[in-house]
């Protein structure tokens, strides 16, 4: 079986933007990368992968998973690094790290334990400073790699 099986996935925007028939897989263990122009489609099938959009036709399945009907159960095992990120410039690093985690369910906090320890987190200006997230876009960098991380 494959991890990542997209067959003729379509979703159009109209005037020609948009997705049409994509069809791929991704084995298991195998490295893939998007490629492409702006407006080439990357983003919008990230989104039907991570279930946030539902295909005008096709489908596309994770570990033989639907991906809109069961979005919520792939989302728990897969972590997604958006290139837009809303964060909350008065919470610390370590703080919306562990909201994520209550956020999310998490009731093992091993994970997050192992994160926070690490040194940009635990850093003192990063873990105690309220607004490091908005201060810098590389703490802003580090928090959206933490919550890829995360799931």
């Amino acid at each position: 079986m494959n991890s990542i099986d997209v067959t003729g996935l379509t979703c159009d925007y109209g005037h020609g933007h948009g997705i049409f028939d994509l069809t791929f897989s991704v084995n298991a263990g195998e490295v893939f990368g998007f490629l492409g122009p702006n407006a080439s489609g990357k983003t919008t099938t990230i989104r039907h992968l991570m279930g946030f959009a539902r295909p005008a036709s096709g489908s596309c399945q994770i570990e033989g998973r639907d991906c809109f009907t069961s979005a919520s159960v792939i989302q728990q095992t897969l972590g997604y690094l958006p290139g837009d990120i809303a964060l909350f410039p008065e919470m610390s690093g370590k703080a919306f790290v562990s909201f994520l985690a209550r956020y999310r369910g998490m009731k093992n906090r091993g994970r997050v334990k192992k994160l926070t320890a690490l040194n940009w987190i635990s850093n003192s200006r990063f873990a105690a400073c309220p607004r490091a997230t908005a201060k810098s876009s590389r703490w802003s960098a580090h928090l959206c790699t933490t919550r890829a991380l995360l799931f």
